[in-house]
């Protein structure tokens, strides 16, 4: 019983981490848009209507800047895990599962990204859900997506690294020490999930976080559901908006295939053998999934 609280806490101190460094880039952010915004209008900060001024200045260059921050925290989070480990004498990746995987073996971690990212993406656009959350799922999304090189690095490379290291490699197997694998996988899903937000996110991200905690189990390497969620991420936030097709019936085939590769690759993944997975286990069972 003592263990199973102590992993819980553990996992949840994970969680809390993931957010104390979200919250520390943010206020980094503040701080520096407020000194430059103030010092390159100085006049703004002599009366009540120019600080109001200038603090809208600085929240709308916070959400505008949501890549560049989410980036900070990435560096943050991996910054102090590091340096957490070292100091117990141990190795980050070694706590977290980030093993090398055979590249020839991940070819249906990718299928499955491609296939998941567009099945949802239809999803969200067919069902016909309430207007209110269609409104502000869009208004996210439109804050949180740019053509920029930032926004596609943070999108495509920090926001799976930071992710998967938290939800995947430290809750999870922490969880996993304290309850069933199943019970472990809900309970990180719905937390996953509902760290996305809107209730249109937090389904696609229950969704997405069940997928990538099975290619983990799968792989036993936070490399597969890495790839996996930059995939995911690559596909749903630019490759779809290309995706226009003259008619509905080519939207239907685009569907069925994707909800047919998507049962089928991970029905072959099911039943691929771990003994087809070149990685290096460890030692230490106790880490064991």
């Amino acid at each position: 019983m003592k263990n199973t609280a102590l992993n819980l806490l553990k996992g949840f101190c994970y969680l809390a981490l993931y957010l104390a460094c979200q919250t520390v880039a943010t206020y980094l952010f503040l701080f520096a848009a407020s000194f430059f915004l103030g010092m390159q209008n100085p006049a703004l900060l002599e009366t009540d209507a120019g600080m109001n001024t200038l603090i809208e200045q600085v929240y709308d260059a916070t959400l505008s800047q949501s890549s560049l921050i989410l980036i900070l925290a990435t560096a943050i989070f991996l910054l102090i895990l590091t340096v957490f480990f070292r100091a117990r004498g141990k190795r980050l990746t070694q706590e977290t599962w980030l093993i090398p995987v055979r590249v020839q073996s991940l070819w249906p971690v990718v299928l499955l990204g491609v296939s998941l990212a567009v099945f949802i993406c239809y999803a969200i656009a067919w069902i016909p859900w309430p207007e209110n959350l269609l409104q502000s799922y869009e208004e996210l999304y439109a804050v949180s997506n740019d053509d920029g090189v930032i926004c596609f690095l943070a999108t495509i490379l920090f926001a799976p690294i930071l992710e998967e290291l938290t939800f995947r490699g430290l809750m999870f197997t922490r969880f996993c020490r304290a309850m069933p694998a199943p019970a472990a996988l809900i309970l990180t899903s719905t937390i996953f999930g509902a760290m996305h937000g809107t209730l249109l996110w937090a389904s696609y991200g229950f969704i997405g976080g069940v997928a990538m905690t099975l290619v983990f189990m799968k792989y036993r390497s936070l490399l597969a559901p890495m790839l996996m969620h930059a995939v995911f991420n690559l596909v749903g936030g630019y490759l779809i908006a290309w995706m226009v097709f003259p008619s509905a019936l080519y939207d239907i085939a685009c569907f069925g295939l994707s909800l047919a590769v998507l049962a089928g690759t991970g029905l072959y993944l099911y039943r691929m053998p771990r003994s087809r997975i070149d990685r290096v286990p460890f030692s230490d069972s106790s880490s064991a999934l």
